[in-house]
């Protein structure tokens, strides 16, 4: 069997990967970014690009080598890569962000918290995320616009909560959802550990479900990324780092 057909996800295939500014006239792209890779083993697999541990697109074609992103360059982004089989439309476009292992130790600077809902909750039930005790956000398990009575949310109100478990597809900002789960995503925690609570309550704010409680939940920043990176004609990268030229 070749080696170069796989099933299986992998990061091992790549050999190489740039993210860089794209340099206009004018200077740098305020939001616009090239990202290359190299993975001679590559195969015919696609690649799934991830931003801050979310899916941002996919290759489509297995020969396919680079990527212009468009990112909020204000902030560090974390952009990794991920190769996946060709042979399953659904499996290319399925979130797999467990299988990010792009910095060890692991750098956890998202925190993820899903739940399936449980139509036996009352109608008005909210979901409340405290951090340190501090309610920092709230929404409705039920929005307007979702159908309780619709089979697809006959699920329970579970703990299957995780620290950067990305489901996909769930919603813009903070609080998302679709016809099987709820979620809180927050990227923007203070560095150091945290307790979080997530607790489902009613419009009297009495408690409807048990909550999900997660302790010591330690924070880091990423690593700063490299200041004035150039590449030669001879393709030889420059870069600072710290004040001191590499």
């Amino acid at each position: 069997m070749s080696s170069f057909i796989t099933t299986d996800a992998t990061q091992d295939v790549f050999d190489l990967v740039l993210a860089r500014p794209i340099v206009t006239a004018a200077g740098e792209h305020p939001w616009l970014v090239y990202l290359w890779w190299s993975a001679p083993i590559q195969g015919n697999r696609v690649v799934q690009v991830y931003v801050q541990g979310e899916l941002y697109d996919v290759t489509l074609d297995s020969t396919v080598r680079e990527m212009v992103l468009v990112l909020d360059r204000t902030r560090t982004n974390r952009i990794e890569l991920l190769a996946v089989a060709d042979d399953d439309v659904e499996a290319i476009w399925r979130p797999q962000p467990d299988l990010l292992e792009s910095w060890q130790p692991e750098v956890l600077d998202v925190v993820e918290v899903t739940m399936v809902r449980d139509e036996a909750l009352p109608v008005d039930t909210h979901v409340v995320a405290e951090v340190g005790g501090q309610a920092v956000d709230s929404g409705a398990v039920w929005p307007n616009d979702v159908n309780r009575s619709d089979p697809d949310d006959l699920l329970e109100f579970a703990d299957v909560s995780g620290l950067g478990l990305g489901v996909g597809g769930l919603g813009a900002g903070r609080l998302g959802f679709d016809a099987t789960v709820w979620r809180w995503r927050r990227d923007d925690l203070a560095v150091g550990s945290h307790d979080i609570n997530i607790n489902a309550v009613d419009l009297a704010g009495q408690p409807a479900a048990d909550p999900i409680l997660l302790q010591d939940v330690l924070i880091d920043n990423l690593p700063d990324p490299v200041m004035g990176l150039s590449i030669d004609q001879s393709f030889v990268l420059s870069w600072k780092l710290t004040g001191l030229n590499s």
